[in-house]
């Protein structure tokens, strides 16, 4: 059975999408691509099945922020 990395159960320690976003930008040294698709897609968000893992991670962010503009205003 595989593990769970360690960078992704911080990751779910947060709620607010802010603190997400803060938390993947501190680990970001640490994040593969592995790692960017499984946040991607327990945020619900599509990202490219090819790419590497900087223009990955870049798509992640920016969709995660535009996220967040929408949920701040939701609320």
């Amino acid at each position: 059975m595989e593990e769970v990395n360690p960078v992704l159960t911080g990751y779910f320690e947060y709620s607010d999408i802010n603190d997400k976003i803060d938390y993947i930008l501190r680990k970001r040294a640490d994040i593969t691509g592995r790692i960017i698709y499984d946040i991607a897609v327990c945020e619900d968000i599509a990202l490219p099945d090819n790419g590497d893992d900087m223009t990955l991670f870049d798509s992640l962010l920016s969709a995660m922020k535009t996220k967040a503009k929408y949920e701040k205003k939701r609320y």
